[in-house]
């Protein structure tokens, strides 16, 4: 089937070069030189400003309505992210949220969410703030970026600052600040703490979920830069942080208080410079994150150390070719232990080295066309086979706001080292996960206004998935297909809109059947449309989402096996779906002037603000024979805040 998606794929592109001999014969030898700059159109990545790809700034993270300043939030309201729920996890084109990357300035960053069982993920962790630029790829990414099979996040942070000043922000449930020091032109540091508590967000909006203790998160970080030259720099950023919770729980797996903590610190130094034609950039860094989990009388710890480093050097060979190549080394160590009534239950551990490189070759090789092509091959101590993947795209704007471009490829990811845990140390060898994806665009018109149309098609091989009881099952194989939409225009009345619509059918092997059925995240419709308007020096917005009910296994019976214990009779893997989701959010900020030191930015929103009374999952009575829903964690909820800024 890959073979068939590569043959396919191969056609196109030769159809389009055969095409392009003929636009060349008809261009003019006065047309002005292009860069490769000027191409806006590249499939799998969205402009949502003015710049190349799905750009997303500090500004726009926190005033998207609804996404109460988490950036991957914002994200989801890009197209081909799926709403399995009201939690922030990425769910890429029919991809399991653990197959989109994060990254910060080129590093594998793992916990770009908290929060994940079984409350919903809804805490992000990294600060908009921190950032200078928010890169989402939704595939058909370059051959730069490896072990990875459906989406990147890539993440930059801040210039160093080249004022001296603070910011202070205090909001419900929240309170940070953030204190910038300019030592010499170009260089200077950054110093942020926070501490957010859910606990005053329920009291203010109440809550559907029994918290026996309300989510509590802490972090601080640190970046250091030096602009040393112009196209130089050197930077190093710092981010330790803790959350924890407890939350009572009702589910077929296990009733009870489930409590977590999660305890994570992350690190990163780079360095990118420029010597004539040569670009030449090295990022290191990674760190480690340790989770309790407790719930019945049993623990389970989880530990990770990650290091990793890569390497790219650049040429530039004029306006119309940029070759580039690298080299990345990644080393991961992770242990696992489980306890029952304070007795060990489990110990294992799994460690990793990853090699990786790539060459890609960036180029007009023709008046109005632009060519990516690249391969990378990676090799996993834990997999034991290297892969190779071809990768290639290619774009035609035969009008300066049209635009049309194919890209496709093939992508692998090494299974969680979990998954190579079976009794004592990594005593299993599984393959490498494998995607093979095409992907062709359309789009029409740029910048505020445009219309984008994108259809892609997945097939994947070797899965690794958890069943019930959270063992991990290979094996697996799967297919994912649909398209995605984007509108941006401006109203009548000064309003500007964006509509993004994700239409996707997943189906993947089930791990507790064998059987190929719906994925869990099998949303096949996410609509969500964005309203923007300045009133009275307030910039305020609304945000309108609606997707499908997501896909879930139902009991529909129960065996009595001891004295008042029932063990639940499963019907067809995910055959029944929850009521679809939707949900109205608001939010207005407004920035005042007070004097010629000090800043104030005001800001309300408004979540869930008709109430929708959301399904998050359901629940079951001890013997079965109830089925009650689980509602989402809030009904209408309001935040509201401050922001000081000091120069």
């Amino acid at each position: 089937m890959f073979i068939g998606i590569q043959v396919r794929f191969a056609v196109l592109v030769v159809i389009a070069l055969v095409a392009a001999d003929g636009a060349l014969a008809q261009a003019s030898g006065s047309e002005a030189v292009e860069k490769l700059g000027e191409f806006t159109v590249i499939a799998g990545q969205f402009p949502t400003g003015s710049q190349q790809g799905a750009v997303l700034g500090s500004i726009e993270v926190v005033t998207t309505p609804g996404a109460a300043a988490d950036l991957n939030r914002a994200v989801q309201t890009l197209p081909g992210v799926q709403l399995a729920d009201e939690g922030n996890a990425l769910f890429v084109r029919g991809g399991d949220s653990s197959e989109t990357t994060t990254l910060i300035n080129g590093i594998v960053y793992p916990v770009a969410q908290h929060l994940d069982v079984p409350a919903g993920t809804f805490v992000g962790t990294v600060n908009p703030f921190q950032t200078r630029r928010i890169d989402f790829l939704a595939g058909g990414f370059g051959a730069r970026y490896g072990n990875t099979l459906s989406g990147v996040v890539d993440i930059e942070t801040l210039d160093p600052p080249a004022v001296s000043g603070a910011t202070v922000n205090v909001g419900v449930g929240a309170l940070s600040g953030r204190g910038d020091v300019a030592l010499f032109p170009g260089g200077g540091f950054r110093i942020a703490v926070a501490h957010s508590d859910v606990a005053p967000l329920f009291d203010l909006n109440g809550s559907n979920r029994d918290y026996p203790r309300p989510p509590v998160s802490d972090s601080a970080s640190v970046d250091v830069g030096w602009n040393y030259a112009p196209g130089a720099e050197v930077k190093a950023f710092g981010l330790a942080q803790t959350t924890a919770f407890s939350l009572r729980v009702n589910e077929p797996e296990y009733r009870g208080v489930y409590s977590e903590r999660i305890s994570s610190r992350f690190g990163t130094v780079s360095w990118d410079d420029q010597y004539g034609s040569w670009r030449p950039a090295i990022d290191c860094g990674g760190g480690s994150q340790t989770r309790s989990e407790t719930i019945a009388g049993g623990t389970i710890v989880t530990a990770t150390h990650h290091q990793q480093c890569a390497a790219r050097l650049g040429c530039d060979a004029g306006e119309r070719l940029l070759i580039t190549g690298g080299v990345n080394v990644t080393s991961e160590d992770s242990t696992l232990t489980k306890t029952a009534g304070g007795a060990p239950v489990f110990d294992g551990c799994a460690g990793d080295t990853r090699w990786g490189a790539f060459a890609e070759a960036d180029a007009l090789p023709l008046p109005h066309w632009r060519v990516i092509g690249g391969v990378r091959t990676d090799q996993s101590h834990l997999t034991a086979r290297p892969t190779v993947d071809p990768r290639l795209s290619v774009a035609w704007e035969p009008q300066p706001e049209v635009g049309l471009s194919l890209s496709g490829g093939g992508y692998h990811q090494v299974p969680d080292d979990y998954a190579f845990m079976a009794g004592e140390g990594a005593s299993r060898t599984l393959p490498s996960m494998g995607a093979a994806q095409g992907i062709a665009a359309l789009q029409i018109g740029r910048n505020e206004r445009l219309a984008r149309l994108e259809l892609y098609e997945k097939r994947y091989t070797d899965l690794v998935a958890l069943d019930r009881d959270y063992r991990p099952v290979a094996g697996g194989a799967g297919r994912a297909q649909g398209a995605d939409l984007m509108f941006k225009t401006n109203l009548p009345g000064s309003v500007r809109a964006r509509l993004t619509c994700s239409l996707v059918t997943a189906r993947r092997t089930d791990p507790d059947s064998g059987q190929m059925a719906p994925a869990p995240f099998d949303v096949r419709y996410t609509a969500t449309l964005l309203l923007e308007r300045t009133i009275a020096r307030w910039q305020t917005g609304l945000a309108l989402h609606v997707a499908d009910g997501r896909p879930f296994t139902p009991i529909t019976s129960a065996n009595l096996t001891v004295p008042e214990a029932y063990t639940p009779v499963y019907g067809a893997p995910f055959s029944q779906r929850l009521p679809g989701f939707q949900r109205l959010d608001f939010s207005a900020s407004r920035y005042w002037r007070l004097n010629d030191r000090v800043a104030l930015v005001t800001y309300i929103s408004i979540n869930n603000a008709l109430n929708r009374a959301n399904v998050y999952a359901y629940e079951y009575s001890p013997d079965y024979a109830v089925r009650r829903s689980t509602p989402s964690i809030f009904n209408r909820s309001v935040f509201f805040g401050c922001s000081f800024l000091f120069n």
